[in-house]
């Protein structure tokens, strides 16, 4: 048997056997990637800033006019040891300054999910927010969370690709 020349038709049908087997299992979120070589872990980890953030199907990203998280000037940072770090940036920011929380992270739910621990002493200790993934590509993170009766959806997208734009 002859190894140089393989049947083109035997290799077509291993393609379409491999794209049928493999391809299905790739989509893990609603919003994609079809396909990546990255790890999850390996896309979130990352500083983030906030491209869109609606509650409710309303944009809030600007912040309201009462006191309230203007999102457009805050971020988030996870990092490989399960660490995250938020900045918090308010409407009202002579008398509330920004501020930072920390905290653990992991995934949850079979990897659908970012479980967000935050540490003592902050006034969020003890507080865990629960982001479902919608969207988890290399520079793109788009997640949601139910608070109370509101639904936030995220956008985000790595801070260095904001200060070269």
């Amino acid at each position: 048997m002859n190894l140089q020349r393989k049947n083109p038709v035997f290799v077509a049908a291993c393609l379409v056997l491999s794209c049928l087997i493999f391809l299905p299992g790739c989509k893990k979120y609603p919003n994609g990637p079809w396909f990546t070589l990255r790890g999850k872990e390996a896309r979130v980890v990352n500083s983030w800033c906030y491209e869109l953030v609606l509650r409710n199907g309303l944009d809030v990203t600007e912040g309201l006019p009462e006191l309230s998280i203007v999102y457009s000037k805050s971020s988030i940072g996870f990092n490989d040891d399960g660490r995250f770090s938020t900045i918090i940036h308010y409407s009202d920011s002579i008398n509330f300054p920004a501020e930072r929380y920390d905290g653990n992270w992991a995934f949850i739910n079979n990897e659908e999910e970012i479980l967000l621990d935050y540490d003592a002493p902050t006034p969020m200790a003890g507080d865990s927010q629960i982001w479902v993934i919608t969207k988890l590509r290399e520079k793109e993170l788009w997640a949601e969370e139910d608070f109370g009766s509101n639904l936030y959806e995220y956008r985000l997208f790595p801070s260095d690709s904001k200060e070269t734009e």
